[in-house]
Protein backbone atom coordinates (compact mmCIF):
# COMPACT_ATOMS: atom_id res chain seq x y z
CA UNK A 1 0.00 0.00 0.00
CA UNK A 2 2.98 2.37 1.52
CA UNK A 3 4.60 1.80 -2.34
CA UNK A 4 1.30 2.31 -4.11
CA UNK A 5 0.72 5.98 -2.47
CA UNK A 6 4.44 6.62 -3.42
CA UNK A 7 3.77 5.95 -7.34
CA UNK A 8 6.06 2.90 -6.82
CA UNK A 9 9.02 4.62 -6.22
CA UNK A 10 12.11 3.11 -4.34
CA UNK A 11 15.19 3.59 -3.31
CA UNK A 12 17.66 0.80 -2.58
CA UNK A 13 20.75 1.88 -0.41
CA UNK A 14 23.66 0.25 0.01
CA UNK A 15 24.75 0.20 3.77
CA UNK A 16 28.00 -1.40 3.96
CA UNK A 17 29.16 1.44 1.12
CA UNK A 18 32.04 3.51 2.26
CA UNK A 19 32.36 5.63 -0.99
CA UNK A 20 31.29 8.68 -0.06
CA UNK A 21 30.49 9.80 -3.51
CA UNK A 22 27.99 6.91 -3.54
CA UNK A 23 26.60 7.50 -0.02
CA UNK A 24 25.94 11.53 -1.33
CA UNK A 25 23.93 9.99 -4.33
CA UNK A 26 22.08 7.85 -2.54
CA UNK A 27 20.82 10.52 -0.43
CA UNK A 28 20.20 12.80 -3.00
CA UNK A 29 17.82 9.94 -4.70
CA UNK A 30 16.27 9.66 -1.74
CA UNK A 31 15.45 13.25 -1.12
CA UNK A 32 14.42 13.64 -4.29
CA UNK A 33 11.85 11.05 -4.02
CA UNK A 34 10.89 12.55 -0.56
CA UNK A 35 9.93 15.87 -2.50
CA UNK A 36 8.40 14.47 -5.13
CA UNK A 37 5.82 12.79 -2.58
CA UNK A 38 5.35 15.55 -0.65
CA UNK A 39 4.48 17.80 -3.56
CA UNK A 40 2.01 14.87 -4.92
CA UNK A 41 0.06 15.04 -1.76
CA UNK A 42 -0.48 18.94 -1.67
CA UNK A 43 3.08 20.21 0.63
CA UNK A 44 2.55 17.60 3.37
CA UNK A 45 4.37 14.62 3.81
CA UNK A 46 1.65 12.27 4.29
CA UNK A 47 -2.03 12.09 4.16
CA UNK A 48 -4.58 12.70 7.42
CA UNK A 49 -5.57 9.22 6.85
CA UNK A 50 -1.67 7.93 6.59
CA UNK A 51 -1.10 9.72 9.99
CA UNK A 52 -4.29 7.74 11.31
CA UNK A 53 -3.44 4.54 10.57
CA UNK A 54 -0.05 5.28 11.91
CA UNK A 55 -2.04 5.76 15.54
CA UNK A 56 -3.91 2.79 15.27
CA UNK A 57 -1.14 0.76 14.85
CA UNK A 58 0.87 2.31 17.15
CA UNK A 59 -2.22 1.74 19.70
CA UNK A 60 -2.87 -1.69 18.62
CA UNK A 61 1.02 -2.63 18.48
CA UNK A 62 1.02 -1.34 22.86
CA UNK A 63 -2.08 -3.25 23.24
CA UNK A 64 -0.67 -6.51 21.94
CA UNK A 65 2.48 -6.07 24.04
CA UNK A 66 0.40 -5.83 27.20
CA UNK A 67 -1.64 -8.62 26.65
CA UNK A 68 1.45 -10.76 25.35
CA UNK A 69 3.53 -9.35 28.58
CA UNK A 70 0.24 -10.80 30.82
CA UNK A 71 0.31 -13.89 29.07
CA UNK A 72 3.42 -14.66 30.00
CA UNK A 73 3.08 -13.60 33.56
CA UNK A 74 0.30 -16.37 33.82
Amino acid sequence: ESLRKCGNRRVVFDNKTRDESKKSEQLKQFLYLVDAVVYKNGGKPYTKTDLEISRLSAQIAAIFAEMKLKYERS
